[in-house]
């Protein structure tokens, strides 16, 4: 080849090489912006869990992510009792002090203590013809308190609640479902990727492959021309080419139903109630109610209630002036008796009273003898000096006792 040829190819050589790099340098910057990013989400940070504190989970109440977090202890999922109380059962109650949590209903009381792995049912029995208190064993702790905060397990709130729950590791998740309805899935085509945005260039968070199934979350209820919001079976949410999706089919979710809560029932049979106080300050002073009574024929009077009862101490003792002839007079006349019971003892503890089980369960046990012993038809709570921080406690005492 002669040096003339030589010289020429040297000189293509370049022009092309020249011209490569041109294009080079003016095409990656487009497939750079236009090309699928292979970056990857870490979903650690796509759901805001510090891998400082692995164990707390965001909560997902369908599809809406929580600004509350549940805690995972080996293995189980724990909710705030506060949460528990306002979202799934109103009658949840946990004490720090006495480390217990309460669930009240309208026939029982259901108790599980800090940190064992058992619960027990009819835990305010007070007598022989009362059920009797049964423990039931888990293989969970149901209740704990972490940092000073009640903490109650789900497996152990759905037992008192209509709802379902599934707990997701790495990061740890809790998926929990109350309301069902028509859901809308779909099925995964081909291979895809799953997105934090609806961009190519917005980081992966799962592979997709084909035949996985997933729900559609569209707002609008259909499929946009590109992209498709979706949430995996494990709860993730993102957004997938609309193209690789089969199309949405719908599906009737099958509610849980299985939890019916007992309703409070009223034992006054009454239309209109017209009540009369007795002030009784000596046993002696009991007769002095009929010759009352008499003075004021006038007036229908079907309920009286005599001040009987006055709360000695915290340990929910009573000091009492009761009697059972007064009740049966009452009684004859067409009259029922509500004593009352007031907190105006000198000294009284109230927040050791309210605040502990064992002290509202002796007081209530105590007044529960007392219906039984004299025959009366209810009870007057007349408590004029509740402490405004133990507003909670007393509430529970009114649910304990109904």
């Amino acid at each position: 080849m002669s040096i003339g040829k030589i010289v020429k190819l040297c000189v293509l050589a370049g022009v092309l090489a020249a011209a490569f790099a041109v294009c080079w340098f003016g095409v990656r910057p487009w497939l750079a912006e236009h090309s699928p990013s292979a970056e990857r989400e870490n979903l650690y940070n796509y759901f805001g869990v510090s891998v400082a504190h692995p164990d707390e989970a965001p909560i997902l109440l369908g599809n809406v992510t929580l600004s509350e977090r549940a805690k995972v202890v080996d293995g189980v999922a724990y909710i705030t009792v506060d949460y528990a109380r306002e979202t799934f059962n109103d009658g949840f109650y946990a004490n720090n002090e006495d480390r217990t949590l309460l669930l009240t209903t309208a026939e029982e009381v259901v108790m599980a203590r800090e940190g064992e792995s058992a619960y027990t049912r009819h835990a305010e029995s007070y007598g022989a013809a009362s059920p009797m208190p049964e423990s039931i064993p888990t293989d969970y702790v149901p209740f704990r308190i972490i940092g000073g905060t009640p903490y109650a397990a789900i497996d152990f709130v759905r037992n008192f609640a209509n709802i379902s729950y599934a707990l997701y590791e790495d990061p740890y998740r809790v998926q929990i479902e109350k309301e069902w309805g028509v859901v809308r899935t779909t099925t995964v085509l081909r291979g895809a990727s799953l997105r934090s945005e609806a961009d190519k260039a917005a980081p992966v968070l799962r592979d997709l492959k084909k035949g996985d199934r997933v729900t559609v979350l569209d707002p609008a209820g259909g499929q946009s021309e590109v992209w498709t919001r979706v949430k995996t079976d494990d709860a993730i949410t993102g957004y997938v080419l609309s193209r690789r999706l089969s199309e949405a089919q719908e599906t009737e979710q099958t509610p849980v139903t299985g939890y019916v809560a007992p309703l409070y029932t009223s034992l006054a049979p009454y239309e209109k109630i017209c009540l009369v106080w007795h002030q009784v300050t000596v046993a002696d002073a009991n007769p002095y109610l009929f010759s009352m009574l008499d003075e004021k024929k006038a007036t229908p009077v079907n309920v009286v209630s005599p001040t009987w009862y006055r709360i000695a101490d915290a340990s929910g003792a009573l000091d009492s002036l009761a009697s059972k002839d007064y009740v049966e007079q009452c009684h004859a006349r067409g009259i029922s008796v509500w004593p009352l019971v007031d907190d105006f003892a000198e000294g009284l503890d109230r927040h050791a009273l309210l605040s502990r089980w064992e002290n509202r369960h002796a007081l209530i046990a105590g007044l529960m003898q007392a219906a039984v012993d004299y025959g009366f038809d209810g009870v007057n709570i007349d408590f004029e000096i509740v402490p405004e921080d133990d507003a909670e406690h007393f509430s529970q005492f009114l649910r304990e006792m109904s």
